[in-house]
């Protein structure tokens, strides 16, 4: 059973009580969301945060500046209603990775080797208070085998890559071997909608938080999760200012993929920990407000709690299946709420339109903490934070404008954990599936104890934007810390120059970008200064990934 039956009918039987007009939602499209938040820059007035994603589509010249085309659309009347159905736009997107996976905010599709590719198309119905979305996923990869974390590593290395990682968390480096092919529900949903407000069932990606290329909370590095959701469409107008807001549960599952070597033993035991045979149950509320008396500045926080599903049986009522909203604080001591495993962060996004620029920052937790005292004395106990700034400046041909932006993700341990036990962000003891579904980061793309350093200089108009970009990409530096740090010269780190465009022409909108990647010391392949793991060399690959839509 994907969602409980009895929170559908409650989400229903509450919403076919309300009557209001219906409004129109867009599809999920990062592309077209950056081209609303830069157009937000440019000064056109606009009071959307822009921190929980999908955006909905609210008038012609966001369907211009999405680069939508006027799609053809029939409309009807039933009962004295009025509705419509039309056709939605065919995706397709294509990747490729020369020698090891790279990339991530690809939704479905996986970490993979050579190519690989997405369709997606379907349907918007509308009739009276009610919508419908289909709109389901295909994805294909080649999957070609590459160098993973080798089983060459000691004994000692792979016990401390287990303990630390792989007996926490559901994240394998290669999903199986050979070709992969498989469907998903896609960006589908089923809503009823009143005024401003939205309730429904979904298995769309979710964006929360102002992070561009990197969201700590929720993103779309993973496939949609199925999941019901009550939400703002719109922001809410209060005498305190503008408020959006979201509130969802939903199922989490495992990829059933097991790491390559689940025999091997150090000291007479098995490094590998099996893990449970469970789902996982998620519950989310995210808040943005913008104070009406500081114009731009948009203010935010997130909770995230999941368990397996096992668990839930031992809570009553709503609280069930909202235990976001049970307590924060864990005052020690083993009982029910240790069996949780929750996210929360706090975050601000403050845009000044007349100067064409924007910050943003997010500090998250990973960790409950024991009560007021210990949160205010260890603020930095399990902790991540992002930070970013993005700049226009005006060109002298109207609308066109020279970009940059910059952003900074910090996912490795704070130096408290040689004091006090931190786990690495995304990992804790209790749900050793950790923050993932279908074995892909529900999170930062970047993945556990990553960080991320980027620079982008693009040229931007209404519907258009070409740039290049610099990352820098440590990859798991509190295991690196762990395993290697005393000996080893280098940590793994990928520097990337990339460039990119989003592109319209007629029906056509594409999205491509062109990378090259050197990824110095590899998967920790040198493991000190005159020790190396055979077969393991610095790599130059290149990562190419083109997407077509089509309106009809």
């Amino acid at each position: 059973m994907l969602l409980p039956k009895c929170i559908i009918v409650f989400c229903l039987t509450i919403c076919g009580c309300i009557y209001a007009k219906a409004q129109t939602v867009t599809v999920d499209n990062l592309q077209s969301d950056e081209l609303l938040r830069l157009h937000q820059l440019m000064g056109n007035k606009d009071d959307r945060s822009f921190t929980i994603k999908p955006v909905n589509i609210n008038n012609a010249q966001d369907d211009s500046i999405a680069g939508n085309v006027k799609s053809s659309a029939a409309a009807f009347s039933f009962l004295k209603v009025k509705g419509l159905i039309k056709a939605l736009p065919l995706d397709w997107v294509q990747e490729y990775n020369s020698d090891h996976p790279y990339g991530w905010n690809d939704g479905a599709m996986i970490p993979a080797r050579g190519y690989q590719t997405l369709l997606s198309t379907g349907f918007y119905f509308r009739w009276g208070i009610l919508s419908m979305q289909l709109k389901p996923e295909f994805v294909y990869a080649v999957n070609n085998n590459f160098q993973a974390f080798s089983t060459a590593q000691p004994d000692n290395t792979w016990a401390i890559y287990s303990s630390n990682f792989l007996n926490w968390i559901d994240e394998p480096e290669q999903f199986g071997t050979g070709p992969y092919k498989k469907w998903y529900p896609g960006q589908s949903n089923i809503k009823l909608r009143a005024g401003k407000f939205s309730i429904g069932v979904s298995t769309e990606n979710i964006w929360w938080g102002p992070g561009i290329r990197n969201s700590m909370m929720l993103s779309n590095t993973a496939p949609g999760f199925p999941h019901f959701s009550l939400q703002t469409d719109r922001p809410l107008h209060t005498f305190l200012g503008t408020l959006e807001m979201q509130l969802i549960g939903g199922q989490l599952v495992h990829s059933g993929i097991l790491p390559p070597d689940t025999t091997r033993l150090f000291y007479g035991r098995r490094i590998y920990q099996p893990k449970p045979d469970d789902w996982r149950y998620f519950s989310g509320v995210t808040l943005s407000w913008q104070p009406k008396w500081i114009p731009g500045l948009y203010l935010g926080i997130i909770r995230n709690v999941y368990e397996y599903s096992s668990e839930m049986n031992s809570t009553a009522g709503l609280l069930k299946y909202f235990p976001v909203f049970q307590k924060i604080f864990v005052s020690g001591g083993y009982s029910r709420i240790d069996n949780q495993d929750q996210l929360g962060s706090l975050y601000f996004r403050y845009v000044f339109p007349k100067n064409h620029f924007e910050c943003y920052a997010e500090y998250a937790r990973n960790d409950h903490s024991q009560n007021i005292r210990d949160l205010v004395t260890q603020p930095e106990h399990s902790r991540a934070f992002m930070v970013g700034a993005q700049k226009l400046i005006s060109l002298r041909h109207p609308n066109h404008f020279l970009g940059f932006m910059t952003e900074m993700t910090h996912m490795q341990l704070p130096l408290d954990y040689l004091m006090r036990t931190d786990p690495t962000f995304y990992i804790h003891s209790i749900v050793v599936d950790g923050y993932t579904n279908y074995g892909q980061m529900m999170g930062a793309g970047i993945g556990p104890g990553s960080n991320l350093l980027t620079a982008d200089f693009f040229l931007l108009s209404n519907t258009h934007k070409i740039g290049l970009m610099f990352e820098k990409y440590d990859h798991n530096m509190d295991f690196y810390q762990e395993a290697f740090s005393a000996t080893i010269t280098k940590p793994w780190t990928d520097f990337s120059l990339t460039a990119h465009s989003n592109l319209t022409a007629g029906h056509f909108q594409m999205n491509g970008e062109l990378a090259v990647i050197y990824s110095q010391n590899y998967e920790w392949w040198k493991t000190s200064a005159t020790s190396f793991v055979p077969g393991y060399k610095d790599i130059t690959q290149v990562h190419a990934k083109l997407s077509l839509r089509y309106f009809w």
